[in-house]
């Protein structure tokens, strides 16, 4: 059966979070932006990278010259607003989206709103993996790094 030609089902899903991490929105910027290896559970590699300006790449990769395109860098506001752009998948089951990191001060701590959207083919159990995989890497992997130093 040649999977390219079966009809494919595009739907749309936002996911969004809050998170409250107990360090300063700069610490919590730079795990976003330039730790990202440590707390993102979800690699292949033990190379991660997130160039932080608009167009930068956000990767995995090994000295062999393997790697992947997660994303794309679109915005950044130092230290409040990063967003990524991402292409998950591959054909036919394709999803794009983009996902936001806006952080808050909070009397030393840092409220974490996350909001990530997606189109593409995403039926239930796509939807509750991303719902979930956004949940742990983030109220686990990220704040376990800020907080504690704690790597994945």
């Amino acid at each position: 059966m040649n999977t390219l030609n079966s009809p494919v089902g595009v739907s749309a899903m936002t996911i969004e979070q809050q998170i409250t991490i107990n360090a300063p929105r700069e610490k919590v910027f730079e795990a976003l932006t330039e730790d990202i290896v440590k707390w993102w559970a979800y690699k292949e590699s033990a190379e991660m990278y997130l160039e932080a300006w608009p167009g930068g790449r956000f990767y995995e990769g090994s000295s062999d010259g393997d790697g992947f395109l997660w994303g794309t860098v679109l915005e950044v506001r130092r230290p409040s607003v990063l967003r990524v752009s991402e292409l998950l998948g591959s054909l036919p089951s394709v999803r794009a989206g983009a996902h936001k990191y806006e952080l808050e001060d909070d009397n030393g701590s840092t409220i974490l709103k996350f909001s990530c959207q997606m189109l593409g083919e995403i039926d239930d159990d796509a939807r509750a993996c991303l719902e979930s995989g956004w949940g742990e890497l983030l109220s686990v992997h990220l704040k376990n790094w800020v907080e504690k130093g704690v790597a994945c």
